[in-house]
């Protein structure tokens, strides 16, 4: 069974023609807050050395099961979604659970949601005063 929890991790689709059945680690960094129960949730993706990537939360393998290569919270592409549209989403398994993040790694992406350039302002003014109480 999926609980909706910080340091909880499911796989997301975000295939392409090329790639339809790609999908991303996405990390969710709180428990659900508010009246209408929202989560913050970060993407992780490869870093290729080519194309620019977001240096403030670099990850190896071992910091996840799904992690195989370096990697990075790509914080630009953080989202805030509803308990209920992700405990739907496992349900019809468009989205897939795997183990809870590990406590130190956890630690380092929501301290970079604060820290990156790349997150949007309004999801650091949604995640600051949640993380001061983590």
């Amino acid at each position: 069974m999926f609980i909706v929890t910080r340091r909880a991790t499911v796989l997301v689709p975000s295939g392409t023609v090329e790639r339809p059945d790609l999908k991303h680690l996405y990390i969710l960094l709180n428990d659900p807050s508010g009246k209408d129960k929202l989560v913050l949730m970060v993407s992780i993706s490869t870093v290729h050395p080519e194309k620019y990537h977001d240096p403030t939360c670099i990850l190896e393998p071992g910091d996840h099961s799904f992690i195989r290569s370096k990697s990075y919270v790509m914080y630009s592409m953080a989202r805030i979604e509803s308990v209920k549209t992700l405990e739907n989403g496992v349900a019809q398994n468009l989205l897939i659970p795997k183990e809870p993040m590990a406590a130190e790694v956890f630690t380092r992406i929501c301290q970079g949601v604060l820290d990156s350039k790349r997150t949007p302002i309004e999801l650091k003014r949604f995640f600051e005063p949640i993380w001061k109480k983590i």
